[in-house]
């Protein structure tokens, strides 16, 4: 051993030195002090979200405990949560925090990040990581489950809402100022869309410039409660131009009287959007309406989960009125995965179907629209169980058998929107599902591992897909469709930088040479930028 120098000693046996015990002692003590201050983080943002929600609750309960007789309380306006104020996201806890330093995550990052193509991670867009499309090749099938047969869908969380409150005149004269027309504020044509029963999809503007477009946006009004005259209004715009829409109600609320509260929603409020003549089908499949009520007791006679029973058949938005939706509280789906597939007696079209799409109800399904309501979204939020607890309640359960439902199981409220306000030609119709925030990544999953009734299981689109089935169905997509809006020329000047770019990171014998580009009847030259819409040049007075 000693003449060849074999080691006779392993290195599990050989003594460490001193270098190496103090390397092993820090190994086994910053891990343990680095979560123990993770956790103390966690719980002060936890104390500190408690403690502004205490006095946001006491707040309100101060303002109807005060007299009704009270000349100025009309007048007072009661600032909860963000009022008048543009939401900060809330931080990360955790190891992914200095990635979000520049932007913030959507709901379902995690699950894109390992199947799509995100933005790059110092160019993110409207200061989300999106995805833009997956890492498959699916234009085919993209469009097959777009119009033939299954389904796609987005998380677009990223979408802006902004909520607002007050009296009923001061926001009908504030849709008047961004310019939406008179018969849907006084007349006949929006008297569902006032009510609550319908939603309204179009384009508003700065009053103070001319041919100043926002962008098209959709506005919800909430249920008229008949003690108060207050009322609330949810308003969805996409996020290239929320920016200027929230300046603009601004400036419109400072010269009103008496004045509306704004509210950012964007880190509250999530959406999916879905299409495809499985969609209700993957809907129904996954949401049950909650059996319990918000006392805890059986929740029988509730009309819209009637509805809801009945509307998988449907296979295209454009069969129900312009701006349907529906409104009813859902329990969390993942109490029942596996989701089985819907039965046939489900799937198939009956009289009572096409009836219900003659005659879609309004009053009777918009008397209470429980996303309005701030502590309702919060509660769902904070119930939402862990996996574990779902697990150990599931293994409990009879075999077959789902769950029984507890009163402490959240009540998630959610609000179906049906996009068909524009109809082109033989398109496919979409929906949009409305929900908080932090309940968006449960039903994202339940929705990506339902099995249709058709084969396969619903795919999902990035912002490519998007794009590709507005160029189908014939439709403009906003904001790169619309350069005469200030996001949409914000969008062209970033696409021109890109493609300028790519062009000059290619050597000069790979690259078009625009100036060389034969044009015909003797014309030589590239007329403009080669790499932009020259929208300049067509609109010069020298053209």
């Amino acid at each position: 051993m000693k003449e060849d120098n074999t080691p006779t000693v392993t290195a599990r046996r050989r003594e460490k030195s001193s270098k190496q015990r103090l390397r092993a002692q820090n190994a086994k003590t910053i891990p343990s002090v680095a979560t123990r201050i993770e956790r103390q983080k966690e719980r002060e943002f936890r104390r500190e979200e408690a403690k502004a929600e205490y006095e946001a609750r006491q707040a309100r309960e101060k303002a109807k405990s005060k007299g009704k007789g009270d000349e100025d309380s009309d007048q007072r306006q009661e600032v909860v949560g963000h009022a008048n104020k543009l939401a900060v996201p809330k931080p990360s806890i955790g190891k992914h925090k200095k990635r979000q330093m520049n932007k913030s995550w959507l709901p379902t990052h995690l699950f894109h990040t390992k199947r799509a193509h995100m933005t790059p991670p110092k160019e993110p867009l409207w200061r989300f990581s999106i995805p833009l499309k997956p890492t498959q090749k699916d234009y085919r099938t993209a469009h097959r489950a777009s119009t033939l047969r299954g389904c796609i869908a987005w998380d677009v969380s990223y979408t802006s809402t902004i909520g607002l409150e007050g009296d009923e005149a001061a926001l009908l004269e504030t849709f008047r100022v961004l310019g939406i027309e008179e018969q849907w504020l006084t007349g006949k044509k929006g008297m569902r869309w006032r009510a609550g029963a319908r939603s309204f999809y179009g384009w508003i503007r700065e009053a103070e410039v001319e041919h100043g477009w926002i962008a098209k946006v959709m506005i919800i009004w909430g249920p008229q409660v008949e003690d108060e005259s207050k009322r609330s209004v949810l308003i969805r715009v996409q996020p290239a131009a929320f920016l200027q829409l929230w300046e603009e109600l601004l400036r419109i609320k400072k010269e009103q009287k008496p004045q509306v509260v704004l509210d950012d929603l964007r880190f509250e409020m999530g959406s999916i959007d879905i299409t495809g003549p499985a969609s209700l089908e993957a809907l129904v499949g996954i949401l049950r309406p909650s059996a319990l009520s918000s006392e805890g007791e059986m929740d029988v006679d509730n009309p819209a989960a009637q509805i809801w029973s009945k509307i998988a058949p449907i296979t295209d938005s454009f069969a129900l009125p312009s701006g349907a939706m529906l409104s009813l509280s859902v329990a969390d789906p993942r109490l029942g995965a596996p989701h089985r597939k819907l039965e046939e007696p489900e799937l198939t079209l009956t009289d009572a179907t096409l009836e219900l799409t003659s005659e879609w109800p309004g009053k009777q399904t918009c008397g209470i629209y429980p996303i309005f309501d701030r502590e309702a979204r919060l509660s769902a939020s904070r119930r939402l169980p862990s996996q574990r607890s779902i697990n150990r309640r599931k293994g409990e359960a009879p075999p077959g058998k789902h769950p029984v439902p507890l009163a402490t199981d959240p009540r998630i409220p959610v609000l179906l929107l049906a996009n068909n306000h524009d109809k082109k030609g033989c398109a496919q119709g979409s929906w949009t599902l409305l929900l908080s925030w932090k309940c968006v990544l449960p039903v994202w999953y339940s929705v990506m591992r339902y099995p249709l009734s058709g084969g396969g299981n619903p795919r999902f689109g990035g912002l490519n897909e998007q794009r590709q089935i507005c160029f189908e169905n014939n439709k403009p997509w906003f904001p790169g469709d619309f350069p005469g809006t200030k996001a949409g020329w914000q969008w062209e000047m970033q696409e021109r930088e890109k493609r300028k770019r790519k062009w000059e990171r290619k050597p000069k014998g790979r690259r078009i040479e625009f100036e060389s580009v034969d044009m015909g009847n003797g014309r030589k030259g590239e007329i403009g930028r080669g790499w932009a819409c020259d929208w300049e040049r067509l609109f010069s007075p020298q053209s």
